[in-house]
């Protein structure tokens, strides 16, 4: 009886001792879950920032950009609008002795 008492008592012991480590390393994995999460959140809020900046600066770089083409186009209609006028109105705008051959 007593033989069976002692190993019931380091039977108890040892589910004890393998209770504490399974809490301890519940809590260890608990720990590491809430530092990744954690982790996770701060680098989402440091990608909105990083590409709330990124579209900043694609948006002042582009207006440049735009302005340069808008003013290209339109030199490029009335460069357009002129050769149509000079060669539609030629004639009409020159004195008809200017043309002959000297």
């Amino acid at each position: 009886m007593d033989e069976i008492s002692v190993k019931m008592s380091r039977m108890v012991s040892e589910l004890h001792t393998a209770n504490q480590r399974l809490n301890d390393l519940r809590s260890a994995v608990f720990d590491c879950c809430e530092a990744i999460n954690v982790g996770f959140l701060q680098s989402q809020a440091t990608m909105k920032q990083m590409t709330a900046r990124l579209k900043e600066e694609i948006a002042a770089q582009a207006r440049p950009i735009r302005e340069v083409v808008q003013r290209s186009e339109y030199n490029l209609y009335l460069e357009g609008m002129r050769r149509e006028l000079d060669r539609s109105h030629y004639g009409r705008l020159q004195s008809p002795g200017l043309d002959l051959p000297r």
